[in-house]
């Protein structure tokens, strides 16, 4: 496997992120705004979602929180961002 593709892999990048570099993405918050309004103006039946690249579990957690009976899939290569995303869940 390349280099790059193991970074995630590594706590040590993935606190990185979590703490610096998530804040510094331009209209994060905007975007996951976005997100909800489309899946909220299609009018249809949330009761499960699959979230590949999840990253943290942000974008699931705010749909899960407006459609708390859904059940959600996450997919991400590196078990530090998904013990993030778990505990994130599990709140």
């Amino acid at each position: 496997m390349a280099k790059n593709a193991q970074l995630w892999e590594t706590q040590e990048i993935a606190d990185k992120y979590l703490s610096g570099v998530r804040g510094a993405i331009p209209l994060a918050a905007e975007q996951t705004e976005v997100m909800l309004r489309l899946i909220k103006a299609a009018k249809v039946k949330v009761d499960s979602l699959l979230d590949i690249g999840c990253g943290d579990g942000i974008l699931a957690a705010t749909i899960l929180e407006h459609f708390p009976d859904a059940k959600a899939v996450l997919i991400y290569n590196s078990e530090p961002m998904i013990q993030e995303a778990q505990q994130k869940l599990n709140k």
